[in-house]
């Protein structure tokens, strides 16, 4: 026997009291739902400023090339359609995006 002493005799020897803490399980569970469910729709915008990332560069490299070409009513028609098509993204970005982020898991801006 590796032990001489019997459980009881250990028992004995923990005489202070031990604290347990007190966890409402399902209030944890609905919490770690909540946060799943936030990680979930920051997933989506992540993929949505991801794709509008792609698409402003090409923008952006769409209307350097139009810098180095000979200017045009063409040339400048685009480069304005350009530059409406990125200030919407930016619009959609700020007004309903970024607000998505701002919540009770994830705080950006307002540390």
């Amino acid at each position: 026997m590796l032990c001489s002493k019997s459980p009881s005799s250990t028992l004995k020897a923990i005489s202070f009291p031990i604290k347990v803490p007190i966890v409402d399980l399902e209030a944890l569970s609905a919490e770690l739902s909540q946060a799943e469910g936030a990680v979930d729709e920051l997933s989506l915008v992540v993929q949505a400023m991801s794709k509008d990332l792609r698409n402003v560069r090409e923008l952006v490299e769409q209307a350097v090339r139009g810098f180095g070409a000979a200017a045009s009513t063409y040339c400048s028609q685009s480069l304005d359609d350009s530059a409406n098509v990125m200030s919407s993204i930016s619009e959609v970005h700020a007004t309903q995006l970024i607000p998505r982020y701002d919540t009770k898991y994830f705080q950006f801006g307002n540390t």
